[in-house]
């Protein structure tokens, strides 16, 4: 069983109003120590998951692992329209063996709760996350990751290249170029001399368009040419997406 609460305004409903704007279908993955909403995308291939420690909820309580799928889409519809409707309060909670979980929304008055159900099944695939590289990394702010967003709008995916003092994306029209030497990103385990190529998906850019973020990180994976972006939202809740070794496709 798994008991989860927390307001209808904030970090909460931002952070789903992100992942519902990648895929229609989605995985909660839910153990005592973590709850996550996991994204696949097929075409250009991405995972992206959002995560949230126990101390973000105002109640958490789960006493095994769960792995269901769901529709975001639901999920996300049914948010809204109860937000509207001044419920301010949601209280989640999933059964083993039930075909659904329940959502109950409470108002700020002395009203009756109401509770919706949403549908599940067992998931269709076990997903791969991707393990990270925490001593190798980059971090910019999310000024310059909006920027590069917008410009890169058209494309499924951007290049990449990496030194101990710069970070270049590109595709075949356009190139961003940020610098350590001028403070545009701060770059972390990449040795002098050394210059790693990868590639990271740009798309549906209202995804990452979204991300309220000051600084985004962007990790090496352990699969040779993967990487991980992490959005954090909090202390306690981030947004992560992995880009596998398979993404990297160079046509150059």
């Amino acid at each position: 069983m798994v008991i989860l609460e927390h307001a209808l305004f904030g970090t909460f409903p931002h952070a789903i109003s992100i992942m519902h704007r990648a895929e229609h279908t989605a995985f909660f993955k839910c153990s005592p120590t973590l709850f996550s909403i996991m994204v696949l995308q097929i075409r250009p291939y991405a995972v992206f998951v959002l995560k949230m420690t126990p101390e973000f909820f105002p109640q958490y309580a789960c006493d095994q692992h769960h792995y269901v799928q769901f529709s975001i889409d639901d999920f996300y519809m049914t948010i809204v329209e109860q937000r509207s409707n001044r419920f301010s309060s949601l209280t989640l909670s999933i059964a083993e063996n039930q075909r659904h979980f329940a959502m109950e929304f409470s108002p700020p008055s002395l009203v009756h709760p109401r509770t919706k159900l949403i549908p599940t099944s067992p998931p269709e695939r076990d997903i791969n996350e991707g393990a990270i590289d925490y001593a190798s990394f980059v971090s910019f702010d999310l000024f310059h990751f909006r920027r590069l967003v917008t410009g890169l709008e058209n494309n499924e995916h951007a290049y990449l290249t990496i030194t101990n003092s710069q970070i270049k994306l590109w595709v075949e029209d356009l190139e961003v170029v940020l610098t350590t030497q001028r403070n545009e990103c701060i770059i972390g385990g990449f040795a002098a001399g050394d210059e790693f190529e990868s590639a990271m998906c740009l798309c549906p850019w209202e995804f990452f368009y979204n991300f309220t973020s000051e600084r985004l990180w962007l990790f090496k994976s352990y699969d040779p040419k993967g990487m991980t972006l992490i959005a954090p939202m909090g202390l306690y809740v981030h947004i992560s997406s992995y880009f596998p070794e398979d993404f990297y496709m160079p046509n150059f």
